[in-house]
């Protein structure tokens, strides 16, 4: 069902109290259709800044280039 949804296009959110296995059900869907996505990559959103983890993976891994600023002023991101 999840994997159908999102083979669609549409989202999904999976939400629970903690310790319901949200993480390892994400886990679990990540491993066993892998070969749909070309690849896992993990993230840590508790120790890192998450916003600058991802752009640091575009550019590095992908190949993207990251503008540094826009209209003159320069890009950051930062934690609200």
């Amino acid at each position: 069902m999840v994997h159908e949804d999102l083979q669609r296009g549409n989202y999904v959110a999976i939400a629970g109290m903690g310790g319901v296995g949200k993480t390892e059900l994400a886990t679990q869907y990540a491993r066993r259709y892998e070969q749909y996505y070309g690849g896992i990559t993990w993230f840590n959103d508790r120790e890192t800044n998450l916003a600058a983890e991802v752009l640091e993976f575009f550019q590095l891994q992908l190949g993207f280039e990251i503008p540094q600023e826009l209209g003159g002023e320069l890009l950051r991101t930062r934690i609200i």
